[in-house]
């Protein structure tokens, strides 16, 4: 069994990886069977980044596993439309990575991610795929208290279904519609079931399926399109309506998660939405549903209470936070 963490990055990030790499180094005890696997843009960022972080970890990039792909539609992917003042190049060089970078199981991980505790991923690994789950949300209900965020991640959804195909079944297209995917961190990947996902693509449009993420009309999410498709197929995972979940703990509170001054709502942003009043309950669902990775920014309202609660609780990993804590 090859497990491994997959790390898409670029250059602007390498100070991240730096501290990425120090603290598995610091907390992980079983590194000797579980490994980090950093994926730069291309050759001269790949040596940057390992005279940053050194030899000791294994360093790919995009432009080596597109010819391992076979692809020879060219390496100009950063030439791509720009969608949403962004370009669909990190979810192309995360696609490439899961399909190309050999492994059985795998955790894809932001860059700017940091361990915080003593932590053993194989335990981490068996725990999530003896069980595996996907937290979603209604998109109408996120988008009850500030409608920015529907026209964003409706077209993400919206594409991330064209990539994959839309369900024959219209009363089940229409329900896949009003549902986001991207909500939780633990973005563990079977490599059987992501190729499988890849050949369904490739079958889908008649191309190859890097030209398919390359001409994409809106910008997309790989993870949300892999979820979807596990979903299709039923092989095994549950299904959360996050929103239900949380209120189990929280009651009445549950707005407060949703009736905050930016788009930042639902697991994703979890640990913004947390009060004194709501804290315990929020420990209590963290432990419960055993979420190891958190996204916590220095921005956050009550960025005291929101760290002490990673702490706490059976966290292990944090994302969007190497600016904000001392690893």
């Amino acid at each position: 069994m090859i497990r491994k963490i997959i790390i898409p990055t670029w250059r602007g990030h390498f100070r991240n990886c730096a501290m990425l790499a120090e603290s598995f180094n610091k907390y992980v005890h079983d590194k000797d069977t579980i490994s980090l696997c950093f994926v730069a843009s291309d050759e001269i960022e790949t040596n940057e980044l390992k005279s940053i972080i050194g030899g000791e970890f294994e360093i790919t990039n995009l432009k080596t596993l597109m010819l391992d792909a076979g692809y020879t539609g060219g390496n100009d992917i950063c030439s791509t439309k720009t969608i949403n003042q962004k370009h669909p190049y990190h979810a192309i060089k995360k696609y490439v990575a899961l399909w190309m970078i050999k492994y059985d199981q795998c955790l894809l991980m932001d860059s700017d991610s940091v361990f915080i505790k003593p932590t053993n991923l194989g335990d981490i690994f068996d725990e999530y795929f003896d069980d595996p789950f996907v937290f979603y949300s209604s998109i109408a209900s996120m988008c009850r208290f500030n409608s920015n965020i529907g026209q964003l991640i409706s077209g993400i959804t919206e594409n991330s279904i064209d990539i994959i195909g839309h369900n024959k079944d219209e009363e089940l297209s229409i329900e896949e519609h009003g549902l986001w995917f991207f909500e939780y961190y633990g973005w563990f990947v079977d490599k059987k079931m992501f190729n499988s996902f890849v050949t369904h693509i490739e079958n889908v449009h008649g191309k190859h399926p890097i030209d398919v993420m390359k001409y994409a009309n809106n910008e997309f999410f790989e993870i949300i399109g892999y979820y979807f498709y596990i979903r299709r197929m039923g092989r095994g995972y549950r299904f959360l309506d996050f929103e239900k979940e949380l209120e189990k703990f929280v009651g009445s509170n549950i707005n407060n998660f949703y009736h905050t001054p930016s788009h930042m709502v639902g697991c994703e942003f979890l640990l913004y939405g947390v009060t004194e009043e709501t804290s315990e309950a929020v420990c209590a669902f963290i432990n419960h549903y055993k979420l190891r990775l958190l996204r916590l920014q220095n921005n956050f309202p009550r960025f005291s209470l929101s760290r002490s609660i990673a702490y706490k609780t059976n966290t292990n990993i944090l994302a969007s936070c190497t600016d904000s804590l001392d690893v």
